[in-house]
């Protein structure tokens, strides 16, 4: 028969394994939903008092289990898993269906690549200048990645020297010093 120390001891670390996941779950949630909502500051915020409260609720719950008689663990365990599908039914509810959400709001997908409509805004952006069709592909990759000339000249088959030709005329077209010049001209759009 296990001693009521070694059945405090393993309510403990089941804690602690549920209080982390809950303390990097929220929090990297929150901060993930939080671009793409009408006041990201106040959401990025959210998941840490959150993960807070579920400690608090959490604590409760384990050290009544640890301490109480085995009568009423199945009835906190119950307990503990039905507020738990409730919560989870509760947030991804609200991931899907916000109202503030904003397809504008957020620049980059998980991959930390453009997504589509920041591709769109891109087009639509170099069709303002004379550019050709090798230009528009270089000045793609000179605004959608920080990737060397030497990688850009490899990924399109062309000369460095060609890219760098490419650049001083794309540079000359849209009124850019530079490399920066010319991200800034299209963030600023």
């Amino acid at each position: 028969m296990p001693s009521a120390k070694s059945g405090y001891t393993f309510f403990l670390s089941i804690y602690y394994l549920y209080i982390s996941i809950y303390i990097f779950f929220y929090t990297y949630g929150f901060i993930s939903i939080a671009p793409r909502t009408g006041k990201p500051e106040l959401w990025a915020s959210v998941g840490r008092p959150l993960s807070d409260l579920f400690t608090a609720v959490i604590s409760v719950i384990m050290i009544r289990l640890g301490t109480d008689d085995a009568g009423s663990t199945p009835f906190f365990f119950t307990l503990y898993y039905v507020l738990l599908l409730i919560v989870l039914y509760m947030l991804m509810s609200f991931i899907n269906t916000d109202p503030n959400l904003s397809e504008a709001g957020a620049g980059e997908d998980a991959d930390g690549d453009m997504d589509t409509g920041a591709v769109l805004s891109m087009d639509e952006w170099l069709d303002n200048y004379p550019l050709t069709p090798r230009e528009r592909d270089v000045a793609f990759l000179l605004i959608e990645s920080d990737a060397p000339i030497k990688a850009i000249a490899a990924e399109l088959g062309i000369s460095e020297r060609s890219v760098y030709r490419f650049a001083a005329s794309i540079y000359e077209k849209t009124g850019a010093d530079n490399r920066t010049g010319l991200v800034k001209k299209f963030i600023s759009k």
